[in-house]
């Protein structure tokens, strides 16, 4: 099912692939930024972002980004204070999406900054205060768990 610009439900489709996963993550999109009713809503079209007309059509949609490599991958918006736009975008890992969600603060510049920090001999709490973030971030980036 897919969303028209106001949110309503539109199921015609004339391109045969709407059962395909690349359909279901257009589709995705556009219910969390046109429905109001949307549980996600409030994150995305409730706080502005918008997705770019060329994408009102899936076909569009898929000559842009290509059909999804796997399950393994989703839409990723490369900067999350824009929208959904082909430059803005792109196929990402689940891994790939937690590195890059508002509340994470360190860029990979950072976590290698924050390397380096260590082999300085700077403690845990001194580098999560120096980047502002909590200090159980700082573990994640050591134990590998997060920014490998």
């Amino acid at each position: 099912m897919s969303y028209d610009n106001k949110g309503k439900a539109n199921g015609n489709y004339k391109h045969g692939l709407s059962k395909s996963p690349s359909f279901a993550v257009w589709a995705g999109m556009r219910k969390r930024c046109l429905n109001p009713n949307d549980q996600a809503y409030k994150n995305y079209g409730g706080r502005g972002i918008k997705i770019c007309v060329r994408w009102s059509k899936f076909e569009n949609f898929l000559k842009d980004m290509g059909p999804r490599p796997s399950s393994k991958y989703s839409l990723e918006r490369v900067n999350n204070n824009k929208g959904y736009t082909p430059s803005n975008c792109i196929w990402a890992t689940s891994l790939d999406q937690l590195r890059n969600t508002r509340r994470v603060k360190l860029s990979m510049e950072k976590v290698r900054q924050i390397k380096e920090l260590r082999k300085r001999k700077w403690t845990n709490f001194r580098i999560a205060d120096k980047f502002e973030v909590h200090v159980t971030t700082i573990e994640r980036v050591f134990a590998g768990t997060r920014w490998a």
